[in-house]
């Protein structure tokens, strides 16, 4: 209605957010001890630049004294030298690919898909491909802002540093749970999201 009263537009349609599913297929999460987590997202885009920072900041430490074999990369264009830096003078386990053809074998790699956004909007067309993937969420609520999703059920919920550590820690502790938030994704991004649909 937007456009029909601003614009004075009489033919509009919306065309809903979809995943390929024979594209992105479903495989459940890796189960082996190597800790991965992964977030995926152009690094020339201000938003996040600044989630990967409040990441890094923040929110790391904490997993890492936790877990201290826990492995983080970073899949997106244009990462901040300044970044790359800060990573390697902490001595953090974590890897910048930079611009990568599909994003699809590091999702596969991970334990967990981590949405750290604090500002910004967009498609979030990530979220329904980890989910898709079977790659469990852990996310802000900006991070999923707008999507029909429900935190405890298709991806966990975390908004203060603790809260994100606290979750991610939990995931990587629990096959079970991370089986669980996968397949209920996966279920979900079939039902509602598929192109076929």
């Amino acid at each position: 209605t937007h456009f029909e009263t601003h614009y004075g537009l009489r033919n509009v349609a919306t065309i809903p957010t979809g995943v390929n599913l024979e594209m992105y297929a479903y495989q459940a999460p890796p189960e082996d001890e190597h800790q991965r987590i992964m977030f995926s997202g152009s690094m020339d885009w201000l938003a996040n630049r600044d989630a990967i920072e409040f990441f890094m900041n923040d929110v790391w430490a904490r997993i890492a004294q936790a877990r201290p074999g826990a492995q983080f990369t970073v899949i997106g264009r244009s990462p901040p030298a300044k970044l790359i830096d800060l990573a390697k003078e902490r001595k953090l386990r974590w890897t910048f690919t930079g611009f990568v053809d599909d994003v699809q074998p590091y999702i596969r790699a991970a334990q967990i898909c981590v949405i750290p956004l604090r500002v910004g909007g967009g498609t979030r067309l990530k979220v329904y491909e980890s989910m898709a993937m079977g790659c469990p969420v852990v996310s802000t609520a900006i991070g999923v802002e707008g999507l029909p999703i429900a935190a405890g059920t298709h991806y966990e919920l975390a908004d203060t540093p603790a809260e994100f550590a606290a979750a991610v820690v939990r995931l990587l502790d629990n096959p079970a749970r991370r089986r669980e938030l996968a397949q209920n994704a996966r279920a979900y991004v079939e039902a509602n999201f598929s192109h076929k649909s």
